[in-house]
């Protein structure tokens, strides 16, 4: 019978990371680093080599993984309107109305 495991620990992926950041210099991301650029790509779209590394390091760190889906929650939680908060208006709409306004202002309405 094999003796019990633990389940895995943030030193763990402390160590696996530090061996994978000196094997894939340039290419792999710190758990740290991972965080950060995911923040940055709930706000802009990530550039080609920013994807292939943030799926790399998603594909090997469950805690970053875990970390990631909160950050979207987040993101998403705060990007909606709160009670009694009208819903935001559509950049289409929000520009015809800049633009009636406009004409009515030159026309002296």
């Amino acid at each position: 019978m094999t003796p019990f495991r633990p389940p895995e620990t943030r030193w763990r992926y402390r160590v696996l990371e530090r061996l994978l950041l000196l094997l894939m210099p340039g290419i792999w991301l710190s758990c740290q680093a991972f965080t950060r650029l995911v923040s940055e790509a709930l706000d802009r779209p990530a550039t080609r080599r920013e994807h292939g590394r943030l799926r790399l390091h998603r594909a090997i760190c469950r805690l970053c993984r875990d970390n990631e889906r909160h950050l979207q929650r987040i993101s998403l939680l705060a990007r909606q309107p709160g009670p009694g908060e009208p819903p935001p208006i559509a950049p289409a709409r929000l520009e015809r109305m800049r633009q009636a306004m406009d004409d009515a202002t030159r026309n002296g309405k």
